[in-house]
């Protein structure tokens, strides 16, 4: 069963974090690497479990590069967000 976790960061430590999260994804995606290499079809039974522990890896690399996505689109979203806003609130204090 996969369940979301969820933690709290400074702002500006999310691209760091992101990168974290894409480290693993590399570690997956190489570990997928190398069962591909090693796989062999003489044993069929052992073929089928091989390949369907891939095929779960490959669904579980998928979640976390989206989980990447996310984060990211949230990130830039608040940045965009703060810097629209930011010109605003500069001129409201000059007023003032």
């Amino acid at each position: 069963m996969k369940v979301n976790i969820s933690y709290a960061v400074e702002l500006d430590d999310v691209p760091k974090e992101i990168g974290n999260l894409l480290e693993t994804c590399d570690f997956i995606l190489r570990e997928l690497q190398a069962g591909m290499d090693t796989a062999s079809v003489e044993n069929p039974s052992k073929f089928i479990s091989e390949v369907e522990g891939m095929r779960q890896s490959l669904a579980d690399l998928d979640l976390r590069m989206s989980d990447c996505i996310r984060i990211m689109a949230g990130y830039l979203d608040i940045k965009t967000k703060t810097a629209i806003s930011s010109p605003e609130e500069v001129e409201e204090n000059d007023e003032t």
